[in-house]
């Protein structure tokens, strides 16, 4: 079982509206599955990907940013994926990630995942929250919603996350975070983003959401054959 990123992209909800897309660079391939995150400046109301057809899994609100991660197994036609937000929609961060497993042709699951939502306070450092112990093997992602975007230092993740997605430095808009590990069947799993490790890197402490999502496809049970054989002569 090895899950990996086939492909990803970006978009942004600039001022004035509340809807935009994330365009994959090709065609996502049917079977994959796509985990679509969002991070909302403020609280973004009803968030809607795809018309729908994204569940939704983590959504967090608070007061001044919002983090949300949709997933959706292909149909094999997706590239312009639109996303609506009900409110506050200029300076939301898109991304989509595209994932497969071509060892096994099972089902897509969840194996666990943990939130932690926003408190108010300005930080520089955050926990996607803890899972309970997952329930298989599989990839980990953390994402995470800051409510200013300064990228100045490096950021850093513990227990051996690496970073998939830095955002672009920006005034007026919340910033997204994507990182990734793989995890093991019993473990619980968190990681916490330090926006400026080792101090003085110049990076703003804002508030911050956090979560981490484990997944990965169930493996396939050869069928078992009841009766009695004869010998070979």
């Amino acid at each position: 079982m090895v899950v990996a990123l086939v492909q990803d992209d970006t978009g942004f909800i600039p001022g004035g509206t509340l809807t935009d897309d994330v365009t994959m660079g090709a065609v996502c391939t049917a079977r994959n599955l796509l985990l679509y995150g969002i991070a909302g400046d403020k609280n973004s109301g009803t968030v809607t990907i795809d018309g729908g057809a994204f569940a939704l899994p983590i959504n967090l609100r608070s007061t001044d940013v919002s983090l949300i991660l949709g997933v959706k197994e292909s149909n094999g036609t997706e590239q312009v994926i639109p996303c609506t937000v009900g409110s506050n929609g200029n300076g939301s961060n898109l991304w989509c990630g595209e994932f497969q497993d071509p060892d096994s042709p099972g089902v897509w699951r969840e194996c666990g995942s943990a939130t932690n939502n926003s408190n108010g306070t300005n930080v520089l450092q955050w926990s996607s929250g803890t899972t309970a112990a997952i329930t298989g093997d599989g990839l980990a992602i953390a994402v995470f919603s800051v409510d200013s975007v300064n990228v100045v230092p490096v950021p850093s993740y513990t227990n051996g996350f690496t970073s998939i997605l830095i955002p672009s430095s920006g005034g007026n808009q919340a910033a997204l975070w994507v990182a990734g590990a793989y995890v093991t069947r019993g473990q619980t799993v968190e990681t916490t983003l330090d926006r400026d490790p080792g101090g003085g890197g110049g990076a703003t402490a804002d508030q911050m959401s956090g979560a981490v999502y484990v997944f990965s496809r169930a493996p396939v049970v050869p069928p078992q054959v009841v009766g009695s054989y004869g010998s070979f002569r």
